[in-house]
């Protein structure tokens, strides 16, 4: 946002000189700069959309983005290479100190194990998940 915040505040609250929460949808992407970014095709593509992130074309997916572009929970299930993913969700609750600090803001992320190489995520409204395969 500009130094001096937003022109319409009550129609686009933000914060003055913070990045939007797409910022750390580039953020991750810069980091595969010389890999190899691949659609994922969504049942819901209205609701739900990914990309799957690797640093070679025929290896499994390193990194997988998965935004919730809805206003409601959705339920993903989310294919994955392993027994175990580590996952990072950045809701609208958490999304004032990603904006204001994005260099320091690393949501924790949660081990969770899969199921049959599948992920289940609840993700809540305009939520952005980062999954990594273990």
């Amino acid at each position: 946002e500009r130094e001096e915040g937003s022109p319409l505040p009550m129609r686009f609250p933000s914060s003055a000189g913070g990045v939007f929460p797409l910022y750390h949808v580039f953020a991750e992407l810069a980091a595969y700069a010389s890999g190899y970014v691949f659609p994922v095709k969504s049942p819901c593509p209205l609701s739900v959309e990914a990309l799957a992130l690797a640093s070679s074309p025929q290896g499994p997916p390193e990194c997988i983005l998965i935004a919730n572009l809805s206003a409601r929970d959705e339920l993903v299930l989310v294919p994955v290479s392993s027994q175990r993913a580590d996952v990072q969700i950045l809701t609208a609750k958490i999304a004032p100190e990603a904006t204001e600090s994005p260099e320091a803001f690393h949501p924790l992320a949660v081990g969770l194990p899969t199921r049959s190489h599948r992920l289940v995520l609840q993700l809540p409204p305009h939520a952005l998940a980062r999954v990594r395969p273990r």
